[in-house]
């Protein structure tokens, strides 16, 4: 079985695996004894690289906690140092309008609770993995048709259904 997962993936070994890693990860984040404000703070850093190397910029995780670390009074941020700020208040609080608001300034919280379906509620196991990710899938295509510029929002409200995805 493993042999066959390892040389050709069909769709449904696809969703199985992401299913599985989602589930894993959900233990993993529930646990009490996981320090959640370095988690968030590790996570917001990662998912500024990634960000920052998507959009062109090769700027590495260490470079980027460095230039905010360590900015001197007067000095400014830049594209890299900008992002992984947006993504720290994006992650500072639970999943909200008004936090994501406070993240993303340039996209509306009227334009967002549409965007996040507000009022669909949180998907159960029944609805599955692969819903899940083809929601977040429609929610990319859809802030990129409106904001084509905007990769690095796209990734946060991807982020944001994903939380909510998970509860």
């Amino acid at each position: 079985m493993l042999g066959h997962l390892g040389s050709r993936k069909t769709l449904e070994d696809v969703a199985f695996l992401s299913g599985a890693a989602l589930a894993t990860l959900y233990i993993v984040l529930s646990s009490a004894e996981l320090p959640h404000s370095l988690q968030r703070d590790r996570l917001a850093l990662q998912a500024a690289e990634a960000c920052v190397q998507y959009s062109g910029r090769f700027e590495w995780a260490g470079d980027i906690r460095d230039a905010v670390h360590f900015l001197c009074l007067g000095d400014q941020l830049g594209p890299a140092g900008d992002i992984y700020l947006h993504w720290r208040r994006a992650v500072e609080r639970p999943i909200s309008i008004g936090a994501l608001e406070k993240a993303l300034p340039q996209i509306t919280g009227d334009q967002m609770a549409i965007w996040l379906g507000v009022g669909q509620g949180v998907a159960t196991a029944a609805i599955g993995a692969a819903s899940a990710m083809a929601r977040i899938s429609a929610l990319s295509e859809t802030v990129l048709h409106e904001f084509p510029r905007e990769e690095a929002a796209a990734l946060f409200l991807e982020d944001a259904a994903l939380a909510q995805a998970l509860g």
